[in-house]
């Protein structure tokens, strides 16, 4: 009997060549969770968000390394969607449609960052320019 198993496509844009990245192993036989891919400096990164509004960000140490996936950190409180991360390694969220917050994973503290967001989503580049002016704001 062959078993389901998520995984994550990737496709080589020099040698046009389709490969397939396999997933944490609690992750990968997951039924019904709720995942999506990002960058963490130079690693990519794995958010697995379960039923209860918790969420579990993954890094993959080492590129193409299945072994090298390593749990960064889990929220406990809910968490709608994380939008990425702050060059100092903070984590940025989305706690509701109109809470972002900050964590920072090695103290565990979760600092408001007073900015709503509306229902819709924020554009990639939008994103990107917010990430940008809040480290601008921090610098000063």
């Amino acid at each position: 009997m062959e078993e389901n198993r998520y995984l994550i496509l990737s496709f080589d844009m020099a040698s046009e060549v389709f490969g397939e990245m396999v997933l944490p192993g609690c992750v990968a036989n997951g039924i019904g969770l709720q995942m999506s891919i990002s960058v963490f400096g130079e690693s990519l990164s794995l958010f697995e968000y379960d039923s209860f509004g918790g969420c579990s960000i993954w890094v993959m140490k080492e590129y193409g390394i299945a072994e090298s996936w390593t749990k960064l950190f889990s929220f406990k409180s809910y968490i709608r969607k994380v939008l990425g991360f702050r060059k100092n390694g903070e984590i940025v969220a989305a706690k509701s449609y109109i809470n972002l917050v900050s964590f920072d994973p090695k103290s565990k503290q979760e600092v408001n960052l007073g900015m709503c967001r509306s229902k819709y989503k924020y554009s990639s580049l939008i994103r990107r320019a917010l990430f940008y002016l809040m480290e601008k704001i921090k610098a000063y």
